[in-house]
């Protein structure tokens, strides 16, 4: 059996091993092929059954759609001819100030590496911030005031 084709080469091939098997074996095969049979068949006429009901079942909806519409459309009627031509056009244009406004700063050196508190403190008076420095919970941590806010974009 080559797996591809359909009842008709399984029932041949049933056939065909008829010889392989004892008489208890295809008194076996033959009720089990009569079960599927009926189980394959009665399947098929539910599937089909399923599906022309769907069909019924939207054709009655769109029938009943249709019918109980009420006393005119839905929806006011589309005019006919040309739509304006504003409607059909949108200007996009270019803003030549985009790669200035969403450009990232320019690098500055930056000094990595351990500080205490002292010298923390030191850099912040440095670069002109205000004293940020948070002990919670043995962790230190900085202000909001001490950290650069992101940057505002112009709305436009």
């Amino acid at each position: 059996m080559s797996g591809t084709g359909g009842t008709e080469e399984l029932l041949q091939w049933l056939e065909s091993a008829d010889s392989a098997l004892s008489q208890r074996g295809q008194d076996r095969r033959d009720a089990l092929r009569a079960s599927l049979v009926g189980t394959v068949v009665r399947r098929r006429r539910r599937r089909r059954a399923a599906t022309g009901l769907g069909a019924v079942a939207t054709a009655v909806a769109m029938a009943l759609a249709i019918g109980l519409g009420g006393s005119g459309p839905a929806v006011a009627p589309v005019p006919s001819g040309p739509a304006p031509a504003a409607a059909l056009v949108a200007v996009v244009r270019d803003d030549d100030r985009i790669l200035e406004r969403l450009a990232a700063p320019a690098p500055t050196r930056v000094r990595t590496g351990r500080a205490d508190d002292a010298e923390l403190l030191a850099l912040l008076a440095a670069a002109d911030r205000p004293t940020g420095l948070v002990r919670i919970a043995g962790r230190v941590e900085l202000t909001g005031d001490v950290i650069d806010p992101l940057p505002l974009v112009d709305a436009e």
